[in-house]
């Protein structure tokens, strides 16, 4: 039954905004959401007995809501740096203003938000005079003037709104900078960078072909701030480069991270602050885990993880959240995408590595097929009476007889027949050195002059069975050496002694 009937709304509408505003909203913003005036919502919540609050007894709520206590993994070996920390998450997702002295952090995630709120109670001991929700996240603001002059001089922002991508800053004004993390220390910068990371960082997927490239990207519109930022992660390994975008105005989109190597790199220093998770802007991991997803898409490319072909850019994108949600689901296309193609991948390779070996085989049996069938061609027609050459081989067979034997001797003595030609026997250099080939040449010049002959360069060689051009560059220069002078009539006859 409904508690107003005057209003238009259901009893289910009517019991949200009951609900909505016991959780601190306000009642605009009720209004502005069921479409009603300010004074319907309060007539609804008076018939349900709830007392309208003032803004304090509204503040304190939303202090409750929140939950003031510490994250889990909350970096208490930095207090002494807790005023860089909010530093760097009001360079990302905040910002200070002159107007009331305000200090404003917007963010969607209340790990985020929980930590902001320690971080300014811990180092600064105020907490959020003015919370609220927005369009784009929850708003913790702090009046506070103290508060205030520290961080504006820490991160030397002026009084302009940089946060608003839409009004382009005066450059001629002070500009926000990291200078205050020149000269910190690892676990500082570590933090630094985890934090920024899970405020401006988001994860993005490219499909080439059936594989899946994690991306990481950074969202940063300021060119010093851009160039200070990839100085930091280039500290640590992470390798990084500037991306353009029309849309801001100055023309820089943020840094993307696109490496493997550098992605580990994250990884290994802590990756996203646990628990910060995707916001609704992404369609389809929105509400997962930043480290989960980011964990599973590293692995998926470290074990080169294949996609099924008829699977669309769509279902793939499926496939990676119901392998976050669910450990049975990652086991399930694991097997399929992974374990499978490896094992046949093997198994491929093994086929590949058989039909080698069979090949391998078929051609040494083809070639003792053709040895044999050489040697009984020698033996037929040897027992006719006729010794084939290699060059009638060559014909006979169509092949280069050499691939199959080392000599024409070879063959012959294979088919147990005496080979029929005259075979030159000229060693090369049966000699130690080179004096002891020259003295014999001499001895049988000498030898043969005694008999009244001059032997020739091709005597020489058969009988000494040396390489003549080994010893002697002519048979001038070799009868010269023996000490016989002697005059040639002519190329095609003998030569005679002079005396």
């Amino acid at each position: 039954m409904k508690r107003d009937k005057r209003c238009k709304l259901s009893i289910e509408e009517e019991s949200n905004i009951a609900s909505l505003y016991q959780k601190g909203i306000q009642l605009s913003k009720l209004a502005e959401k069921f479409n009603v005036s300010v004074g319907c919502v309060q007539n609804i919540l008076r018939a349900y007995r709830i007392k309208l609050r003032t803004p304090a007894e509204g503040i304190r709520l939303l202090h409750d809501h929140v939950n003031i206590v510490p994250p889990a993994n909350f970096p208490w070996h930095l207090k002494n740096k807790f005023h860089k920390l909010i530093g760097v998450l009001l360079l990302t997702d905040g910002c200070v203003k002159k107007d009331r002295y305000t200090i404003l952090f917007v963010c969607t995630d209340l790990i985020l938000q929980k930590y902001f709120v320690s971080l300014c109670k811990e180092r600064y001991g105020v907490l959020p005079t003015v919370s609220y929700f927005m369009k784009n996240g929850k708003e913790t603001a702090i009046h506070n003037k103290e508060t205030y002059l520290q961080l504006r001089n820490l991160i030397l922002l002026s009084s302009k709104n940089f946060h608003d991508k839409n009004k382009e800053p005066q450059l001629d004004d002070f500009q926000p900078s990291l200078s205050f993390l020149e000269n910190e220390n690892f676990e500082a910068l570590k933090e630094c960078i985890r934090l920024a990371m899970s405020t401006e960082g988001s994860i993005h997927t490219e499909f080439i072909k059936n594989s899946v490239y994690p991306v990481l990207e950074f969202s940063c519109a300021h060119p010093l701030l851009c160039q200070q930022w990839k100085k930091i992660f280039n500290r640590f390994g992470i390798k990084s480069y500037i991306s353009r975008s029309k849309v801001t105005w100055s023309g820089v989109k943020g840094l993307r991270i696109k490496k493997l190597e550098s992605i580990e790199k994250f990884i290994q220093i802590g990756g996203f602050i646990e628990g910060v998770k995707i916001t609704g802007k992404s369609k389809y991991f929105r509400g997962l885990s930043k480290n989960s997803l980011l964990k599973l898409l590293y692995e998926m490319r470290v074990h080169s993880f294949n996609f099924l072909i008829n699977h669309s850019t769509v279902e793939k994108k499926q496939i990676i959240r119901e392998m976050v949600e669910s450990p049975k689901m990652r086991e399930k296309w694991w097997k399929v995408c992974v374990e499978l193609p490896t094992t046949l991948k093997q198994l491929e390779k093994e086929k590949k590595d058989e039909e080698k070996i069979k090949g391998k085989l078929e051609k040494i049996l083809q070639k003792e097929k053709l040895r044999s069938e050489i040697i009984q061609f020698v033996k037929d027609s040897s027992s006719r009476g006729t010794f084939p050459t290699w060059k009638d081989i060559q014909l006979k067979f169509k092949i280069g007889y050499r691939s199959y034997f080392n000599s024409i001797i070879e063959i012959y003595e294979l088919a147990n027949v005496n080979y029929p030609r005259r075979i030159k026997r000229i060693a090369k250099k049966p000699f130690k050195n080179r004096n002891m080939g020259r003295k014999a040449i001499k001895d049988y010049v000498i030898q043969k002059v005694k008999e009244g002959v001059l032997p020739s360069r091709k005597e020489i060689e058969k009988e000494v069975r040396v390489k003549f051009s080994s010893y002697f560059e002519s048979v001038d220069k070799a009868y010269k050496y023996v000490g016989i002078k002697f005059k040639r009539l002519s190329p095609f006859k003998r030569a005679i002694l002079v005396n």
